[in-house]
């Protein structure tokens, strides 16, 4: 399984929508999801297990948590450049 955010629309305390793509060799699967709401999180993990027939969803927690780390840290790095 690849990740590519394609890209975010909002960087705000209380959420961070972003366009997510999703790709294995064969198959594309792309989501908008607020990645701080538990609910859009665990619909986007049942809609990849549904598109690629996975049962890892423990796995599939995990590369979203990693995600989020690293679109934060990018979020960071672009506050400090401004100030």
């Amino acid at each position: 399984m690849n990740y590519r955010v394609i890209g975010n629309f909002s960087e705000y305390s209380m959420n961070m929508k972003t366009n997510i793509k999703v790709y294995n060799q064969n198959d594309v699967f792309v989501d908008s999801i607020d990645l701080y709401k538990n609910r859009e999180r665990l619909n986007f993990i049942y809609n990849i297990m549904d598109k690629f027939n996975i049962r890892d969803k423990i796995q599939l927690e995990n590369d979203l948590t990693q995600l989020i780390e690293i679109i934060e840290k990018h979020k960071e790095k672009k506050e400090k450049e401004k100030s």
